[in-house]
């Protein structure tokens, strides 16, 4: 009888603690520059997603999207998860879409995942407006639209991300 009761103590306290850990994981109180990356690895990181939307292998690029969350966003893992999973959902709906109405489909896990980032950002940016920006045919779909610095600027502001210009872990931008 004092064995079950023990094994039933180390059950619940091992319970508890699991419960705690991702409770801080996914709520505590965490902040990021989004100027801070490094871009090498992010541009490692992208063209691997890229090619596994295309490849639409859907759960890669959900386990994609979770290390670029810990890496270049500082989330810890459960939030990541959390997190990729609004983006590679997004990324889904979005690519089985013909239309602009269909494409709209992906908006509420665009807002999810940009709400996040913007919960553990320094910078201030308009969720809204950043998960709209992604729905632009061509943007979306891999394509780009151009490169000019103006557009660049241009889509920032609308974003809300002001001319926040990108701060480098590692190399030079």
């Amino acid at each position: 009888m004092r064995s079950l009761i023990r094994w039933r103590m180390v059950v619940a306290t091992g319970v508890a603690a699991v419960l705690a850990w991702a409770g801080l994981d996914l709520y505590g109180a965490r902040s990021h520059d989004l100027r801070d990356f490094q871009p090498d690895e992010v541009g490692r990181l992208e063209t691997a997603m890229w090619r596994s939307y295309y490849e639409k292998a859907n759960l890669r690029l959900f386990g994609q999207l979770a290390t670029l969350l810990r890496e270049q966003y500082d989330l810890p893992v459960l939030r990541s998860h959390v997190v990729a999973f609004h983006a590679a959902r997004a990324a889904a709906l979005f690519q089985r879409g013909h239309n602009r109405s269909e494409y709209g489909r992906a908006l509420p896990d665009l807002q999810d995942f940009y709400s996040a980032i913007a919960k553990v950002a320094v910078q201030r940016f308009h969720v809204q407006r950043a998960a709209r920006l992604e729905l632009i045919p061509g943007r979306a779909a891999g394509g780009v639209l151009s490169c000019d610095a103006g557009d660049v600027a241009r889509s920032r502001r609308r974003a809300g991300v002001g001319n926040a210009t990108p701060r480098c872990k590692g190399g030079k931008w």
